[in-house]
């Protein structure tokens, strides 16, 4: 296929994603990837000589074992018809997106905060957050949301898009779907793995490590991306860019804050505070300290930023890849 339709396959997963929204079934990659991990855990836990070793060597099982169904699958289409590989690596990728299935979940939020059920709003959130959730308030239930969706844009959308990107401009239809599922075993075992806690301190060392590595410059770029979604959606697109500079590395994630800031810039939010675990208090700092937290009614501009950025992430980058093609 011509590099200039390969360079949009991932856009092409993008709008499968946002009219079908994450496809619910038994058998759904990611799911399976996550049966693989826990799987895997329980083999190099037994084999490995610590717990290091054996999370190091759940990466390098998880990524491969996936990538190489992927790879056998896509090359099976290939022999039969070049078109049934890419309409196969379109569906691959459309699977790791995340976008509307975050904004189905906070939306459900939304929806009994309007109706004024708090009980099934603190339920539906605690589907989509760690944190303890049977004493929050609206606006509490509207951080939680809030921040989800923000860093979901980096985790669930962007950075599946940018490795999907990067994959189509190398190895064309195959290398965007095995990018993708790259990414998302990655992103995978950081959420399954990836916990301070006695059990996941040592194991989830690498994946979380690696998630860090692979989100770095993701994250980055969404800023920009943001930041113009919000300027397209009549939003603060300055203070995005002002919020993710100053504020971006006040939260534990060296990547998560960054999207976060942008998002609490350009809806004038407060993110960030007080969040409880298990009955315990884990303070981070604020995020844009000068407004007031979120009202339930920001959900929904959160959304619209979202999917506005997503959008113009897929498009703009499949616009630099070909520019940088076409100059080399």
């Amino acid at each position: 296929m011509p590099q200039s339709i390969n360079l949009l396959l991932p856009f092409f997963a993008l709008i499968l994603d946002f009219i079908l929204g994450d496809p619910e079934y038994q058998y759904h990659p990611v799911r399976l990837i996550g049966a693989l991990c826990i799987k895997v855990e329980a083999v190099t836990r037994k084999s490995a000589p610590n717990a290091k070793a054996a999370g190091f060597l759940s990466v390098i099982s998880v990524i491969g074992i996936s990538t190489l169904a992927c790879w056998f699958a896509l090359q099976f289409l290939a022999h039969i018809a070049t078109p049934l590989q890419a309409i196969l690596a379109i569906i691959i990728t459309y699977t790791c997106i995340a976008m509307q299935d975050m904004t189905k979940h906070t939306n459900e939020i939304l929806k009994h905060l309007e109706e004024g059920d708090k009980r099934k709003a603190r339920l539906a959130t605690a589907r989509i957050v760690g944190r303890d959730t049977v004493d929050l308030d609206e606006r509490e239930l509207a951080r939680a949301a809030i921040e989800s969706i923000a860093e979901n844009t980096v985790d669930g959308t962007t950075a599946v898009l940018f490795y999907a990107i990067i994959g189509a401009a190398i190895g064309g239809a195959q290398g965007a779907a095995l990018m993708a599922v790259i990414y998302r075993c990655i992103n995978t075992m950081d959420s399954m793995f990836g916990y301070k806690n006695e059990t996941y301190r040592d194991f989830g060392f690498f994946p979380a490590k690696l998630d860090d590595f692979a989100n770095y410059l993701p994250a980055r770029l969404t800023v920009l991306v943001i930041a113009l979604g919000a300027k397209i959606s009549g939003f603060d697109a300055k203070n995005a860019l002002r919020v993710a500079i100053s504020d971006g590395q006040k939260h534990p994630s060296p990547n998560s804050g960054l999207s976060e800031a942008a998002f609490a810039g350009a809806l004038n939010i407060r993110l960030g505070g007080d969040n409880y675990y298990k009955g315990v208090c884990r303070h981070s700092e604020y995020i844009a300290a000068q407004f007031q937290p979120p009202t339930p009614g920001d959900i929904k501009r959160a959304n619209q930023l979202l999917i506005v950025s997503s959008f113009i992430f897929a498009i703009t980058g499949a616009l630099v890849a070909q520019i940088m093609i076409a100059l080399h």
